[in-house]
């Protein structure tokens, strides 16, 4: 993997802007070929608060999600570089995935998707029962006072119609 020989990777938190109900059990991943939107519980500490976080990842080249909850995180492979001091959400500098989907793709994309694949980013966040990696180039943050259940169709829709 060119660029990645000798590289640690290394989970660093990044900012985020909602109180985010660490023990949320139940995100919900939607996926198209190049979006991803994810929706998860907010700490809800008044009755006007938004109910629903939503990340929308730009450009998503790849999502993974794995089961490690909070007693069996520690077995993670990326946990004791980073994974352990974040609250939500992380981004893994010198990421090796990022560095392999690199070279897989680049003998099969057109100069578009390449400049996507150079300015990918590998975003990690952290749940009660599962821990969600994606490979994006940006996220979007919103937040909506609609439960998960009851804003689905509406996220459905915006998947395949980013611009509404």
């Amino acid at each position: 993997m060119e660029g990645y020989v000798g590289k640690i990777e290394q989970v660093v938190p990044v900012d985020f802007p909602l109180l985010v109900d660490g023990g949320s059990p139940f995100p919900i991943l939607l996926q198209s070929e190049l979006r991803c939107i994810l929706a998860f519980d907010l700490l809800i500490l008044n009755e006007t608060d938004p109910l629903t976080g939503v990340l929308t990842f730009q450009d998503c080249l790849g999502v993974f999600v794995n089961g490690f909850s909070e007693e069996s995180r520690s077995k993670h492979h990326l946990y004791r570089r980073g994974l352990s001091e974040i609250s939500f959400i992380g981004e893994v500098v010198n990421s090796s995935w990022v560095a392999q989907v690199g070279v897989v793709a680049t003998s099969r994309t057109s100069s578009s998707q390449g400049n996507v694949r150079a300015l990918s980013k590998h975003f990690i966040m952290v749940f009660h029962d599962s821990v969600i990696e994606c490979i994006a180039c940006g996220i979007d943050v919103e937040s909506s006072p609609l439960s998960q259940t009851k804003l689905v169709s509406t996220l459905v829709q915006q998947l395949y119609n980013p611009s509404r």
